[in-house]
């Protein structure tokens, strides 16, 4: 099939070192980085003086997530890619006229998204893993990017400030190892994605309980995760939000083989005020600046956590930059202000039970 022209991000400069704003692994090094760096967050897009920005009722970010332009750049020359993507995805939308096809459903049963052969030694199909540390192509094979490619990856955004890496697949050209130029093949429809990784899951783990005597008004939360804690996520996404419940917060469930108390029962309920059992998460990439790619736990509007662990990437439906380990969720803002947890995704299947 033919595709449109579109415009390759090419570059020949080395890749840099990444450095992220927040970026750790270990909770203690993200709450330290969220503290030293809540002064220079006030000039950066999602963090304007501490408070995470709005999300409106689609559940998509009221104000783009980096100050990117809205279009792909245009100083790179224009080529025309020859690919047949209509068996990427289960379901694939034919490209309207101008864009790019699209990929509605990706398959649920092994690889979700598979992309075709590399058409050349010095080309391969693929997506950025999360955080750019890498492109990931269609044999597993994950490969340097350049520092030139990963500016202009981040730079071009949707009419909704939305980075197209975050939903795009390409075509990548190497020069020996290392990826120095990307041509947009196909967009990921961004429910789909999020659909793929987490509908109809659950994350069982802990939560912060709440710092007694507690203020319904002004709650905090200086403990470390220690309370059981067990998360269903819904069948289905809209506006990139999936919305979930806490299975836990009235009453006793049983998740692979544990009985967990109801949160209810604990002296220190982390559940008061705002923070409630009905909840959501969201991908937010390039959160604080390019490539700071967090997925969002959304308590209230204008009250979420975050943490980058369990952000998925396009590269994450090949199967190459798999959600793994443990999400540690750190309150937007003050870290203090909401609760901490520590969750791990289950198996697909497995659903609480009473007990």
């Amino acid at each position: 099939m033919n595709l449109p022209q579109t415009a390759p991000v090419t570059a020949s400069v080395s890749r840099s070192k990444d450095v992220k704003i927040i970026a750790s692994r270990s909770r203690t090094d993200r709450l330290l980085a969220l503290a030293t760096t809540a002064l220079a967050a006030v000039a950066l897009s999602g963090c304007g003086g501490g408070t995470p920005d709005p999300v409106d009722p689609s559940g998509s970010p009221t104000s783009a997530p980096t100050s990117a332009p809205t279009s792909a750049p245009t100083s790179a020359p224009t080529s025309t890619v020859q690919a047949d993507l209509s068996g990427a995805c289960a379901t694939t939308t034919p490209a309207a006229s101008g864009g790019l096809p699209v990929c509605a459903a990706p398959y649920t049963d092994g690889v979700a998204l598979r992309l075709p052969a590399a058409p050349s030694p010095d080309q391969g199909y693929g997506a950025f893993t999360r955080g750019g540390a890498g492109f990931a192509t269609a044999d597993g094979t994950v490969h340097e990017v350049s520092a030139g490619v990963l500016d202009q990856a981040s730079a071009a955004a949707d009419a909704a400030g939305v980075p197209d890496y975050a939903t795009t697949a390409y075509l990548a050209t190497f020069t020996g190892e290392e990826v120095t130029a990307v041509t947009p093949v196909l967009r990921i429809d961004r429910d789909a994605l999020v659909r793929s990784v987490f509908a109809g899951t659950t994350m069982v783990g802990t939560i912060s309980p709440v710092d007694t005597p507690a203020s319904p008004q002004d709650p905090s939360y200086s403990g470390d995760p220690s309370l059981p804690i067990a998360i269903t996520w819904s069948d289905d996404a809209a506006g990139g939000q999936l919305s979930g419940t806490i299975a836990n917060a009235t009453s006793s469930v049983q998740v692979a083989g544990t009985c967990l108390p109801a949160l209810s029962s604990a002296a220190a309920n982390p559940l008061v005020g705002g923070f409630t059992a009905s909840v959501g998460l969201m991908t937010y990439p390039s959160m604080h600046a390019p490539w700071d790619d967090e997925l969002v736990f959304l308590w209230t509007q204008d009250s979420t956590g975050m943490g980058e662990s369990y952000y998925p990437s396009v590269a994450t439906l090949m199967g190459a930059d798999a959600v793994a380990g443990t999400w540690e969720v750190v309150q937007h803002g003050s870290p203090t202000s909401g609760p901490g947890m520590d969750l791990t995704l289950q198996p697909k299947g497995s659903t609480p039970t009473t007990c």
